[in-house]
């Protein structure tokens, strides 16, 4: 094997390992990520999602939404707006929340 045969083998080798080094766990997290989603986010805003709709409830507490889909409240509360619902505190100071949809914007009264 010549000395230039050798130095490209080197050469490639080298870009090969720094590219997967660098590139490996990058795609790592991307795909951990979207199995969260799939596996964790997606079961729970579906949930959620089911418990905002029903017709005998407009509003929902954020503690029984949270115990419901056995999460914190603060991921809860995260989950809650990424299926478009918003929250609000009723007349005792108790967070609830509701779907936008169904207790559009427009209807909050102006306290401040």
């Amino acid at each position: 094997m010549s000395i230039a045969a050798l130095l490209v083998s080197l050469l490639a080798g080298a870009i090969a390992g720094l590219a997967t080094s660098f590139l490996g766990p990058r795609e790592l997290e991307k795909w951990r990520a979207r199995q969260r989603e799939f596996h964790w986010a997606k079961p729970r805003k579906e949930l959620l999602d089911q418990l905002l709709r029903h017709p005998d409830y407009r509003f929902r507490s954020l503690a029984v939404l949270s115990r419901v889909v056995g999460v914190t409240e603060s991921e809860c509360r995260d989950l809650l707006i990424q299926i478009g619902a918003r929250g609000i505190a009723n007349t005792s100071k108790k967070e609830q929340w509701a779907l936008i949809e169904r207790a559009p914007l427009n209807e909050i009264k102006n306290d401040d």
